[in-house]
């Protein structure tokens, strides 16, 4: 009897707390980003002030040889498909692209 009362409470406990990380997972907020190839290092706080309506600013460096960097943005003036367009107008952008989360496969 014990034994059987101990196996549900183990059970019970193990289910809450795979719930609990899983709602941990879905609470979390997401905010878009965009990966920028810039001509130069030396180009970004320009980049910065010319995008300042829509709030750029440089999140981290995703390759320094490449010069790859990851931007965020404020979603409520401006889509992210949208930014990526003017953002290869820009002369101190060579390629820009939307980014995307990766999760992987279990």
């Amino acid at each position: 009897m014990k034994n059987k009362l101990f196996s549900y409470c183990l059970f019970g406990a193990l289910l809450l707390a795979i719930v609990g990380c899983k709602s941990k997972q879905t609470n979390s907020e997401v905010t878009k980003t965009v990966l920028v190839q810039m001509v130069s290092d030396d180009a970004i706080s320009q980049l910065e002030t010319d995008f300042e309506a829509y709030q750029l600013q440089q999140e981290k460096v995703v390759s320094r040889p490449m010069k790859i960097y990851l931007f965020s943005f404020d979603e409520a003036t401006i889509t992210d498909k949208e930014l990526v367009e003017q953002l290869k107008t820009s002369d101190l952008v060579s390629e820009a692209q939307t980014n995307k989360d990766v999760e992987s496969r279990n």
